[in-house]
């Protein structure tokens, strides 16, 4: 069974390069994409989506402040934050406003690994922990 997927991220080719990924390679149907933050929220609430894809950097509301209010909404959903910077600091706020994994845009196999992982277990996949490496765990299930 397709398990669907929201991708929010502010470049277009990023999305539909994502789109490709997800689809061909992690088993997930893309059931919406958002260009910036607020249009995440929006659509998360309208789609419901199994996990939600948010890229850090996006106009107006970023990742970071979208990943916060999304957590509130729809506190069984999991997030997954992708983010070009390599900034220890940011993955901690991440995780403190409830997102499940942090990972490199130019991390490929990562990224596979934790959409697969997400959407088999959810939400649960951190267990609780402020770590990435649970969801690489995780992953060898």
């Amino acid at each position: 069974m397709l398990r669907s997927i929201l991708v929010a991220g502010g470049s277009r080719v990023y999305r539909k390069t994502l789109r490709l990924l997800l689809e061909k390679r992690c088993g997930g149907a893309i059931c919406g994409e958002a260009g910036d933050g607020a249009d995440a929220i929006e659509q998360a609430m309208q789609l419901r989506p199994d996990l939600i894809v948010l890229d850090f950097a996006m106009p107006g509301l970023n990742g970071l402040e979208a990943a916060g209010r999304l957590k509130q909404l729809q506190p069984g959903v999991p997030i997954l934050m992708l983010t070009s910077f390599g900034d220890g600091f940011l993955a901690e706020l991440a995780y403190k406003a409830g997102v499940a994994a942090v990972v490199s845009k130019a991390d490929a196999r990562a990224l596979e690994n934790c959409v697969r992982v997400l959407l088999k277990y959810g939400s649960s996949a951190r267990s609780g922990t402020s770590s990435p490496e649970t969801i690489e765990a995780n992953s060898t299930r």
